[in-house]
């Protein structure tokens, strides 16, 4: 079942479970013999844990340059026109980030019409790929897998035992459609740890109901 329908309630098990779901069905492509190939898929993943071990390859990087250096990945859009909703989400992410120093009309006007999107982002340091709902949605062949979902930790503002407020780390799921490449406009004062240019994640957050590492 997608995490989009049961909710992400039992959050124990069904981040890992899409992850793996994920893997297994881009393996699995005959619809006569599907136990068949699932079978083979096991025995090699096995076998070659079993080589990585013997000699001796765990600290190795077994991937391609590719692999090595790309965090963002295809597929691409060089130009893409941001709408409003994702402009107005933009200019609060950035105002948020600049401790609201800087009106949000300044920080509108440094965003730029276009930007370039990438579909697939790597985690610096991991092998693994995590696929937007905007690449899914172009090249996935399975209509009820959707492993576009994330896990993240934001820190939320609550009220503490002593009556002041406090910054907790809560963590959340969320739906990541793209990666976006902004390079903002304007004067220096916009620079963030004086870079312009800016890989931004759009996400939709996820109803969880406090952190989601918690049973309910």
């Amino acid at each position: 079942m997608s995490i989009v329908n049961s909710g992400p309630s039992d959050t124990q098990w069904e981040f890992a479970g899409e992850r793996k779901m994920g893997f297994v069905a881009r393996s699995i492509k005959s619809r006569r013999f599907p136990f068949s190939q699932l079978s083979n898929l096991i025995l090699r993943t096995e076998q070659l844990k079993m080589a990585r071990y013997l000699y001796n390859l765990s600290e190795k990087d077994l991937e391609g340059r590719e692999g090595v250096t790309a965090v963002m990945r295809a597929p691409f859009e060089l130009k893409y026109t941001l709408d409003d909703s994702e402009r107005r989400a933009l200019v609060a992410y950035l105002r948020t980030l600049l401790n609201k120093r800087i009106s949000m009309a300044k920080i509108e006007a440094a965003l730029p019409k276009t930007c370039m999107r990438a579909g697939k982002v790597r985690v610096l340091g991991e092998r693994p790929s995590i696929c937007g709902s905007w690449a899914a949605s172009r090249y996935s062949r399975d209509k009820h897998h959707d492993s576009s979902f994330v896990r993240l930790e934001l820190t939320v503002a609550r009220l503490g035992q002593d009556g002041g407020v406090e910054e907790v780390p809560t963590c959340f799921y969320a739906q990541l459609h793209y990666i976006a490449h902004v390079t903002l406009l304007g004067d220096s004062s916009l620079d963030l740890d004086n870079n312009k240019e800016q890989l931004l994640a759009l996400v939709s957050i996820c109803d969880c109901d406090g952190d989601a590492t918690e049973k309910k």
